[in-house]
């Protein structure tokens, strides 16, 4: 089952770092996914401004959540 998680910096903020936590598991969480949140498509897209995690689990139980580290444009 994919599930995902995001975190998001408050207005005018920009993303410097992000990542996640578990919580409880049950069954090992394969992270497919793991990056910052780009204000637009493709490589110019300008700063981050969130976080988000993409993950599998074979069983339900538990969790994990994004958090990110933000930082005043």
């Amino acid at each position: 089952m994919g599930v995902q998680s995001v975190a998001r910096c408050r207005p005018g903020d920009v993303a410097t770092g992000g990542g996640y936590d578990t919580v409880g598991l049950v069954a090992p969480l394969n992270v497919i996914e793991n990056k910052p949140i780009p204000t637009g498509p493709g490589a110019q897209s300008g700063p981050a401004t969130g976080w988000v995690t993409h993950a599998s689990v074979g069983v339900l139980g538990g969790g994990f959540r994004a958090y990110v580290m933000c930082d005043d444009l």
